[in-house]
């Protein structure tokens, strides 16, 4: 005679758990999340490996950048008898010369108008340097590599240039 027997298995079988995948406090064992790695150390560490070689090799084609800052104190300019008047006159004024730019913005745009690019183009001789074979390609990758800011608080202006030769970078920002 066949005996039917039923035992009653550990909860955590019914839950789809294998029994001892649970510490004495109900939390989750380290060792059971921890086995399948185990299992493929190898491959870890290969892929490991692997990915630290391409980032090393990466590391040598990357061409590092230089860059260099130069802090200028705008010059101070004398007010024409036309701004005077105009400043004179208050609201009236501002409304009038509302097309007259900050002294210190005109400043930064003269420093990267076409006439100062060109002239750093020539004088580093960057057509050659950054391969191009248009001026206009070389001023764009010029301005790129460069930005000229006015100080909120203070009023000075910063000159900071990016370039792959150390030298050329600090001479262009001086400039």
């Amino acid at each position: 005679m066949a005996h039917d027997h039923v035992s009653a298995g550990h909860p955590s079988e019914f839950a789809g758990h294998a029994p001892g995948d649970e510490d004495e406090d109900g939390g989750i064992d380290f060792q059971a999340l921890i086995a399948p790695v185990r299992r493929r150390w190898r491959g870890v560490a290969l892929a490991a490996l692997a990915a630290g070689a391409i980032g090393y090799g990466v590391s040598f084609l990357v061409t590092p950048l230089y860059t260099s800052h130069t802090t200028l104190i705008p010059p101070q300019q004398q007010q024409s008898g036309a701004a005077a008047a105009l400043s004179s006159l208050g609201v009236l004024g501002s409304l009038a010369g509302g097309a007259m730019k900050n002294p210190i913005e005109q400043y930064i745009s003269l420093m990267q108008s076409d006439t100062v690019t060109d002239r750093l183009i020539d004088r580093f001789g960057l057509m050659k340097a950054y391969d191009f074979d248009y001026r206009d390609a070389t001023r764009k990758k010029l301005l790129k590599r460069s930005a000229i800011v006015a100080g909120k608080k203070d009023g000075l202006i910063t000159i900071t240039v990016e370039d792959s030769d150390p030298k050329r970078a600090a001479g262009m920002a001086s400039q």
